[in-house]
């Protein structure tokens, strides 16, 4: 079977709903919300699409019933298969104050390894973008088992309530086992396993997902969200540090914080969070329309010149830095009436 290329899209009701910084939303169920990540989705599978050609199979999970209709074009142009699936590992209301449906991931490596549809795989969020081949990303996954992106955090920095100093402890009391030292933060905008990995986290999942959930119970420390989880899997595994790097980044674009570099350039996929309200909202209407340059050149430097353009890659123009800073002035004020 082909490798999977997945992203995924979940809809929260007001009761699940949950705060995602890089929204500018107080709640992950306000419309605007959603209209951000279906623009991320198109882009992400636009730009997969035009890179790999029908080299993988491409898969959207989403616990939506109905895709909007400016979306179905391009879901079916690019081959895409939509797989309806329910979240049945939404932590309760109080468990972690952001990131809910994060946890969807376990709901996904489940589904995946079903034996009729078991294959290699590279889930990603959907605010990351392809800009060269993935084809030695596959033959490392093949071989390394999983792939895991370093964050690179210091190990007193607070990430999603933990630090790393904090998660060494919190997985030495999972383990029953004390760690020497501060394990890694690795990214969960990214897992990618082999068929056989697959199968060994699966078997992890539910009972480290009944033990988060008792541990919230008692109001002990526990995973407060997917990153941590996979983390956990990633250390208890003995899978090798950092080995993602090579093929993926983290890069901040706005004006308070960024980390564009120059040989960014050179990595095949890009994960932008900042750009939801911003590159992405440029891109996708070029994604939209079939006689735009994203699809009418070939997928060469000037094709990645022109995303890293939109995006701020390494570092934004200062008509980019206006017209981001006038969308987000604009968004406050219409947020607040």
């Amino acid at each position: 079977m082909k490798p999977i290329v997945a992203t995924w899209i979940v809809q929260d009701s007001d009761e699940e709903a949950s705060f995602y910084p890089q929204t500018g939303m107080k709640s992950s169920a306000s419309p605007r919300v959603y209209e951000m990540y279906w623009r991320c989705v198109a882009c992400f599978f636009a730009t997969a699409f035009r890179v790999t050609g029908n080299t993988y199979r491409f898969v959207l999970y989403t616990s939506v019933e109905s895709i909007p209709a400016r979306l179905q074009g391009v879901l079916e142009d690019c081959g895409v298969h939509v797989e309806q699936l329910s979240s049945k590992h939404l932590p309760p209301k109080g468990y972690f104050g952001q990131w809910r449906n994060q946890f969807y991931i376990l709901d996904i490596i489940q589904h995946m390894t079903a034996r009729d549809r078991i294959a290699d795989c590279l889930v990603l969020d959907s605010d990351c973008l392809f800009v060269s081949s993935i084809e030695t990303l596959f033959e490392r996954v093949v071989t390394e088992g999983v792939l895991t992106y370093n964050v690179g955090l210091p190990a007193d920095e607070i990430i999603n309530g933990l630090t790393r100093i904090q998660m060494r402890d919190l997985f030495g009391s999972l383990r029953g086992k004390s760690l020497a030292t501060p394990p890694q933060y690795f990214g969960g905008e990214i897992f990618t396993a082999n068929a056989s990995a697959l199968l060994r986290f699966n078997a992890e999942i539910e009972p480290l997902w009944n033990e988060c959930l008792h541990r919230a119970s008692r109001g002990e420390a526990k995973l407060n969200e997917e990153a941590h989880f996979l983390s956990y899997l990633y250390l208890k595994f003995c899978y090798k540090d950092g080995t993602a790097n090579d093929f993926i980044k983290r890069i901040w674009t706005q004006r308070r914080y960024r980390t564009g570099t120059e040989s960014d350039l050179m990595l095949p996929i890009w994960h932008v969070p900042a750009e939801k309200r911003f590159g992405f909202r440029d891109l996708y209407p070029r994604v939209l329309d079939r006689g735009s340059w994203f699809w009418s050149l070939p997928v060469d430097h000037t094709w990645k010149s022109h995303i890293a353009s939109l995006m701020g890659i390494p570092s934004p123009a200062m008509g980019k830095m206006t017209k981001d800073l006038v969308r987000s002035v604009w968004g406050r004020l219409t947020k607040r009436a």
